[in-house]
């Protein structure tokens, strides 16, 4: 349900934000949901189209192959 009604309300958030430059503590009241960590997921997808979750695990996964290159030999 949160999640049907923020992405409904998108446009609207967007918006407010962009016109009013609302403080973060003001934000934060208005759109507590928009805080999680779901939606703040969700919000990047919405703006970039960027899995952000995918971004970071295959980041750390190709950090973590090429740490497996560099190791000392001692």
């Amino acid at each position: 349900m949160v999640v049907e009604k923020m992405e409904k309300t998108f446009s609207y958030r967007r918006l407010e934000v962009i016109k009013h430059c609302p403080a973060v503590p003001d934000v934060m009241k208005r759109w507590p949901a928009l805080f999680s960590e779901s939606q703040v997921t969700e919000q990047f997808r919405r703006i970039t189209t960027v899995n952000l979750e995918r971004t970071f695990l295959t980041a750390g996964f190709l950090h973590f192959k090429t740490s497996d290159h560099f190791q000392d030999e001692g």
